[in-house]
């Protein structure tokens, strides 16, 4: 009835109840582990979820800000454009220029991308993580992260305000258009 340990004698029944507590702590940690997973699991698919929630509302705040915008610049010439010296997802490029004076003949979404058709090009806008438009008077100031900005000749502005400018805004050519490089063209 008495075993060795570690240069100790002990009695077999101190052994057994070490034995008892050292697998009710073996039992206890395994039950934590498997819910320390299942919580990670869970948190794991309630992000998902709020994932695909967010692409849904991006989708849908493109869809609005397209609809929003449509009644401000179609059939109108753009008399100015203006962009700051801070870059988004890319720099502004000097071509954005170009679309001065251009009449706008076409508002349409490609997923999150809204592309303005003009007579001189296309306007391609990513609105990003926190990119909005608003359509507001000629005469009213700029704001903190106001990054871009067309002018109307009508006296309307549509501008662009990024916080964390993950948006985007190109000029693409007549010639090379946005809708270039579609997937299942013949």
């Amino acid at each position: 009835e008495i075993i060795s340990t570690f240069g100790g004698i002990y009695s077999l029944k101190f052994a057994k109840s070490l034995s008892d507590k050292f697998e009710k702590h073996i039992a206890i940690n395994f039950v934590v582990e498997k819910l320390s997973f299942i919580a990670g699991f869970i948190s794991r698919v309630q992000e998902v979820i709020n994932d695909n929630f967010t692409l849904l509302e991006n989708k849908e705040k493109s869809k609005k800000f397209k609809d929003y915008i449509e009644k401000t610049l179609l059939n109108s010439v753009i008399k100015k454009v203006y962009f700051d010296d801070k870059s988004l997802r890319k720099p502004f490029s000097e071509d954005l220029y170009k679309l001065e004076g251009s009449t706008v003949t076409n508002i349409s979404r490609r997923g999150k991308y809204i592309v303005i058709t003009t007579d001189k090009g296309y306007l391609l806008l990513h609105l990003g993580m926190t990119g909005h438009l608003r359509v507001l008077d000629e005469n009213e100031p700029r704001q903190l992260h106001d990054h871009f900005e067309v002018v109307t000749t009508a006296g309307k502005v549509v501008r662009l305000n990024d916080v964390r400018r993950f948006g985007l805004v190109l000029y693409f050519t007549l010639d090379n258009s946005p809708y270039s490089n579609e997937p299942l063209k013949d």
